[in-house]
């Protein structure tokens, strides 16, 4: 029994040593062979070449060396290939192949220059009708690995070379009908980028659909597929998903891209970017009309070229765009460093037309910082605090044209300051509108030495800026046009109004100089006196006494830094009609001012007053650390009963007529006892006694109306020092009585005087000691000596008899009478 079996087993391994014999040596070689070429050349309508097949027991079908195509431009080349056959259909004259081997193939792909695939070929060559005693081949599924593609395009410009490493390929074939297939692989570049896909084509309505991913592409090695957009991406690395459809005549595909550190130019623009990218690309090739659309979500970007605006920078939000355009309606960005909320449209990319609108909040020290840096615009002044930014920038920045750029930049408590610091603008509120060669503000609010303001006005010209302004406060207004150029400014036109004073002035001030403002300055002013006490706190304390009222003319020429007045260089001259000074009211007034190399002098000052004049002239030295001032006064025709109506002896029965002549020396500051001077006093049918230092002096040398006595003359020269005014030669004259003697009045008003009284003959007798002395006498002679004290409100006498000249007098009456 076993040798039977073992005869058996013995004969059937005969029978397929036989059968494998037979079809290696026979069948394979001569009918197979030509059938599966046969086949192959009538689906595809390409040339098949294959050098050999055999039959393995272990792999079945072994085909060695396939080549579809010419042999200079082949479709597919195999090395080797591996089949299993179906017996049963290999009866029926039907050769089934469930699944083919590929093993080491080369597939050749090409897009030429009608931009169409030579794999199209093989769908739409002629097929060859088999005949009826032939084989029928059919392929239900092709595996092909480690192999590779080669992709030649003719499509673009140059031609590019691209090649798929390590291809794993499955083909599920349902011919005539459709094919499907997946994939994946290497796509060879500078960094290996990983490949992989899925499709089906459709054989009838010649429809494809599938699907791409490819990890670590680099834009950079695939340059010709953007290049007619203008774009370059020199660097970066992307992550690209596709899912691709053609139908109907019509190319749609869907991406997925995620791009790493991805560098971009156009033109001028450059930048980087992480971002993701989906979208839609269409493509009608009778019409040769490409489509896009679709949106990027951008993690960090960064952009430089835009004119005037340097590099943004942290870019962070959505994008759309389509075929024409990029809108992104909210964009986080650095802008000069500056954070700021972006809207961007970009039209045509061709010739972009690009808008954007940014909101920030600004520092204002940066933004000057800014504007010097990038607009060639240096602010005279430094800036502090914050500000809301609102802008709209407008340019076609491969044009070559200067961008529109229009804003409002809302100041919220800033501060301006002189470059210097000595002068500041304080809680400066208000809306700013710009451009890029103008500024724009109106009732923008501030606060100046403590003061509160409002401006209007234009500023234009950032390279040489012009400037018109309106300023108010609650007591000024002012209307100025002046231009800025290397750190000057040029006044062509300044008019206003302070309270009740009008002026006007032209000039330029010098920004340059760190220690503070020089100004050179020719101003006319219509000036209310009054107004100057109002003017600043230190000033309204100094003219407290002198009360200056009345309306005054002031021609002004003035040159030097402005926070320094010892080193002003000033002409000018003062005139009115009618002010008044101490409560002394004056006419016709004018005053010649110099001020040169810190000396100032006064050459001519003149009052009309009260029927006469004061004419004076003054120097001070005000390089000095106190300094020291000298005036010559000379008064003239001063008619007392015009004057005491401006004093509290308005109601007095005094005249005269008053010229005097005064040198004073003193310090501007310090004590009044440095004050020196001296000076003459004349007066003239002077009517006197009831002033308070008169009227008890009268009292005591006459007991009956005096009032009308007048002194003829009255004459002293005096002397100021210590303190006080002192004479030592007073003398007065009338037809009663004549007085001479010493008087010192300091500046307290406290009286020290010692007069001696000469009466004449025609004095009144009436019982007074006085008349028992000229009666004793005989005639007017020297009686006594009255000393006076206490104040010039309140003075006290006290007479002292002459005791000396009444007994020369009792003896030259008595002699005589012998």
């Amino acid at each position: 029994m076993k040798k039977k079996i073992l005869l058996g087993f013995l004969l059937i391994a005969i029978v397929i040593t036989c059968g494998i014999i037979y079809l290696n040596k026979v069948f394979l070689p001569d009918k197979i062979k030509a059938i599966l070429i046969s086949r192959i050349e009538g689906q595809t309508g390409q040339p098949v070449r294959i050098a050999s097949l055999k039959f393995s027991i272990f792999k079945g079908l072994l085909i060695n060396d396939l080549r579809v195509g010419k042999t200079e431009d082949p479709l597919l080349t195999v090395k080797q290939g591996s089949c299993v056959i179906l017996i049963q259909p290999f009866l029926k004259k039907q050769i089934i192949i469930p699944n083919l081997h590929l093993d080491s193939a080369e597939i050749y792909l090409k897009r030429k220059a009608d931009r169409t695939f030579n794999f199209s070929e093989l769908f739409t060559a002629e097929k060859e009708t088999p005949r009826k005693e032939d084989f029928h081949l059919i392929v239900s599924r092709i595996s092909v690995k480690n192999s590779t593609v080669n992709f030649r395009d003719e499509g673009v410009s140059p031609p590019q070379l691209k090649k798929v490493a390590n291809l794993d390929l499955g083909v599920f074939l349902s011919l005539p009908a459709r094919i499907e297939f997946n994939f994946k692989g290497d796509l060879s570049q500078a960094a290996m980028a990983r490949i992989s896909g899925a499709g089906v084509y459709d054989f009838m309505a010649q429809a494809f659909r599938g699907k791409v991913n490819i990890t670590g592409l680099a834009p950079d090695e695939h340059a010709a597929y953007y290049s007619d957009s203008g774009f370059a991406f020199p660097s970066g690395q992307a992550d690209l998903g596709v899912e691709i459809s053609f139908e109907n005549n019509l190319f749609k595909c869907d991406l997925d891209l995620e791009a790493r550190q991805l560098s971009f130019n156009k033109g001028s623009l450059s930048g980087k970017t992480n971002s993701r990218l989906l979208g839609v690309i269409s493509y009608d090739p009778q019409q040769d009309l490409w489509g896009y659309q679709g949106n990027v979500q951008v993690e960090e970007m960064s952009i430089s070229g835009i004119e005037y605006l340097g590099t943004l920078s942290r870019i962070k939000g959505k994008v759309l765009f389509d075929a024409n355009s990029l809108t992104a309606e909210r964009l986080s960005a650095d802008c000069f460093g500056i954070p700021c909320d972006l809207g961007v449209k970009l039209e045509n990319f061709n010739d972009p037309d690009l808008r954007i609108e940014a909101v920030s909040n600004l520092d204002l020290a940066a933004a000057k910082k800014i504007l010097a840096e990038n607009f060639d615009f240096n602010l005279p002044f430094n800036l502090r605090g914050k500000g809301l930014l609102m802008a709209v920038i407008k340019t076609r920045p491969l044009s070559g044209e200067l961008p529109v750029i229009n804003g409002t930049l809302n100041l919220i408590s800033a501060e301006a300051e002189a470059q210097g610091g000595k002068y500041a603008l304080q809680e400066i509120n208000g809306p700013v509108e710009f451009s890029l060669d103008q500024l724009k503000w109106r009732d923008l609010a501030f606060i100046f030495s403590g003061l509160a303001y409002k401006s209007s006005g234009v500023l234009t010209n950032f390279a040489s800026p012009g400037i018109q302004i309106d300023l108010s406060s609650r007591d000024l207004s002012l209307r100025g046009i002046m231009a800025v150029k290397d750190g000057k400014i040029r006044i062509s036109s300044c008019a206003g109004n302070y309270l009740e004073s009008e002026f006007k002035g032209e000039g330029e001030i010098d920004l340059n100089d760190p220690e503070g403002l020089i100004a050179a300055i020719t101003a006319q002013a219509n000036i209310s006196l009054q107004d100057l006490k109002a003017a600043s706190p230190d000033l309204r304390q100094r003219l407290q006494k002198i009360n200056p009222i009345g309306k005054a003319h002031l021609d002004l020429e003035l040159e030097g830094p402005i926070n320094d007045f010892k080193a002003w260089q000033v002409e000018a001259g003062l005139s009115a009609v009618r002010i008044s000074l101490y409560g002394m009211n004056a006419e016709n007034f004018l005053l010649d001012y110099r001020q040169r190399d810190g000396i100032i002098d006064i050459p001519l000052a003149h009052f009309a007053l009260y029927g006469g004049s004061l004419d004076l002239n003054a120097k001070m030295n005000l390089l000095s650390e106190n300094p020291p001032y000298l005036v010559d006064a000379n008064i003239q025709g001063v008619q007392i009963e015009k004057l005491k109506m401006d004093t509290t002896a308005k109601d007095k029965d005094i005249s005269g007529v008053v010229r005097a002549q005064a040198k004073i020396n003193g310090f501007w500051k310090g004590p009044a006892s440095r004050l020196t001077g001296s000076g003459q006093i004349f007066i003239t049918d002077g009517k006197l006694w009831q002033l308070n230092l008169f009227q008890g002096l009268g009292s005591l040398l006459f007991t009956s109306d005096f009032n009308n006595i007048v002194f003829s003359e009255a004459f002293c020269g005096y002397t100021i020092q210590d303190n006080s005014i002192y004479t030592n030669n007073l003398k007065m004259k009338s037809n009663l009585a004549d007085l001479f003697g010493e008087l010192k009045i300091d500046f307290d008003g406290v009286l020290d005087a010692r007069l001696d009284v000469q009466v004449s003959d025609q004095a009144p007798l009436s019982g007074t000691f006085r008349d028992v002395t000229t009666a004793i006498l005989g005639q007017a002679r020297r009686f006594g000596v009255i000393k006076i004290d206490g104040t010039l409100a309140q003075p006290k006498y006290k007479f002292e008899t002459s005791v000396m000249d009444i007994i020369q007098g009792v003896r030259d009456t008595f002699l005589n009478r012998q």
